[in-house]
């Protein structure tokens, strides 16, 4: 069995999304959730594959920009934030793969180098922000990449609920799919040879509530994340975890 974890988004309902979303896929699982203050470096390696989950803005400052924006949280988490900066640089050492959703998506390129649109304005936000993740729209997807594959289609119908977006793109990241000129997925520019590594714009754990789990961007991205982590496991020397 595959042990996969899952990083706190700082609200039981929401965390449960992503337990049962994973839960749903075809490979047997163990998930444990990664908390910024519980979890230790030892949790974090214990784990085969982590999602790095959605949430509140990161703090501006770590990747090199200033507070005062629109549509900015009254509260920050730097805790979280810091947490799963190692989360991310824990799991790139020890080769473990990685799905990062929403927020999770935007760290990972963060924590790479890259940087971010702290607000997309308010004719981007109509189109990208719904209460309880009601919005969808269509990305475009491009053809070789390994979301293609995934879906199996240069085009896609996805959720949608936030107001910041990519900016500068990490080194080591390409960009899987877009909408409207914002990046809405990343993924290795030179997979070969590394552990998997996707990063998603939209919440495939909660299309569910649409009746839209059996797409290709919801299910689709679950079990082939799952399968790669049973393949890593499968290639680990007996007794490491």
């Amino acid at each position: 069995m595959i042990r996969i974890g899952i990083t706190w988004c700082d609200n039981l309902i929401t965390q449960s999304n992503y337990s049962n979303w994973i839960a749903r896929g075809r490979e047997p699982v163990d998930i444990i959730t990664l908390h910024p203050e519980q979890s230790s470096h030892e949790d974090i390696l214990s784990c085969d594959g982590i999602v790095i989950s959605g949430g509140v803005d990161i703090e501006p400052e770590r990747h090199g920009q200033a507070r005062g924006y629109p549509h900015q949280p009254d509260e920050f988490d730097p805790q979280r934030d810091a947490f799963e900066y190692l989360v991310l640089h824990l799991s790139q050492q020890h080769e473990i793969p990685l799905l990062g959703i929403c927020r999770g998506m935007q760290l990972i390129n963060c924590a790479l180098g890259g940087s971010l649109n702290l607000d997309n304005g308010d004719t981007a936000n109509h189109l990208h922000q719904g209460e309880n993740y009601q919005r969808f729209h269509p990305v475009e997807i491009v053809p070789g990449s390994l979301l293609h594959r995934i879906c199996r289609s240069e085009q896609a119908l996805v959720n949608s609920q936030h107001h910041q977006s990519i900016d500068r793109l990490a080194h080591g990241l390409v960009v899987n799919c877009h909408f409207d000129g914002m990046i809405e997925g990343v993924e290795r520019h030179d997979p070969a040879g590394k552990p998997f590594l996707l990063g998603v714009q939209w919440h495939p754990e909660a299309m569910y509530k649409y009746g839209a789990e059996q797409v290709p961007s919801s299910c689709g991205v679950r079990d082939t994340f799952l399968t790669a982590v049973s393949q890593s496991q499968a290639l680990q020397p007996a007794g490491e975890s």
